[in-house]
């Protein structure tokens, strides 16, 4: 009995060691500790955020509305909903969000121009080209103030 107490309490010690009636073919693996592999491709440093695309500003500005019209419709039906509403909208009305996209466009085209020049990114180049992984060192890009409520705006999904 104190040898098979002894087996027992080693076990709950540690649970990673094969049982007599185990199955051989088991192997579990310590969660947590992944090492980081030598070879493979390096992460980018984070590029700056694309700017919404006209629809998505129009959808993103009625959805809330439409769907207090509509709470009993499902979501892919109130997305069918908001994109005739914008196929329906006057050109006036839709070129207020493509200006608001086209001004976005050129502040994001400027970072993306910097971020391109950024010692951080040319050193993911380099080591993309060789294959070596690269430790980042998180850079902030320049604030550029941004007009009409922007990127300020909540986002959500």
């Amino acid at each position: 009995y104190m040898m098979a107490q002894k087996t027992q309490d080693e076990v709950k010690a540690n649970p990673f060691t094969h049982q007599q009636y185990g199955n051989n073919t088991f192997n579990p693996q310590k969660a947590g500790t992944r090492t980081i592999p030598a070879h493979g491709t390096p992460k980018p440093p984070k590029a700056p955020e694309k700017p919404l695309m006209p629809y998505m500003r129009y959808s993103r500005r009625v959805w809330d509305q439409v769907k207090n019209e509509n709470p009993e419709l499902k979501l892919w039906e109130i997305g069918r909903i908001i994109g005739q509403m914008w196929r329906d909208l006057a050109e006036g009305e839709k070129s207020e969000f493509t200006d608001e996209y086209e001004s976005e466009k050129v502040e994001y085209d400027a970072k993306l121009k910097f971020y391109h020049n950024s010692s951080a990114y040319q050193a993911y180049i380099q080591a993309k080209a060789r294959g070596t992984p690269v430790v980042e060192e998180p850079q902030e890009l320049p604030t550029i103030p941004v007009g009409r409520g922007g990127k300020s705006a909540e986002r959500r999904i």
